[in-house]
């Protein structure tokens, strides 16, 4: 089961360039915007951060929460079973830079857990 935190407020993912091949897989590679659902995954075994939460589109990693926003949400997130989902927006404009992930959510659902 997994939390509905669908919104019109934006979160910036990060560490996209680190899941270039996936990003491409989930675009169909080259430029432009597609709008997607992203999953929200805790990861508490995380190495670098035991707050950790994955962005998954299409079943694969896309990029992470920021750390601040990470500690903010993953209590929350454990309660209702460590999963989340949102809108996703997937942006490039040129073939020789990373993607840009953004995230469509409801700030105050996920305050709220």
């Amino acid at each position: 089961m997994s939390l509905n935190a669908f919104g019109d407020q934006w979160m910036a993912v990060v560490g996209e360039s680190h899941h270039a091949d996936e990003l491409d897989r989930v675009t169909g590679g080259g430029v432009g915007t597609h709008e997607r659902t992203a999953n929200l995954v805790r990861e508490p075994s995380n190495p670098h951060d035991a707050n950790a939460i994955a962005v998954v589109v299409d079943d694969l990693p896309v990029g992470y929460l920021s750390r601040e926003n990470a500690e903010r949400f993953a209590k929350g997130l454990d309660a209702v079973g460590g999963r989340a989902t949102c809108g996703a927006v997937i942006r490039r404009e040129d073939p020789l830079r990373s993607w840009n992930v953004v995230l469509q959510v409801d700030y105050a659902t996920l305050d709220s857990l």
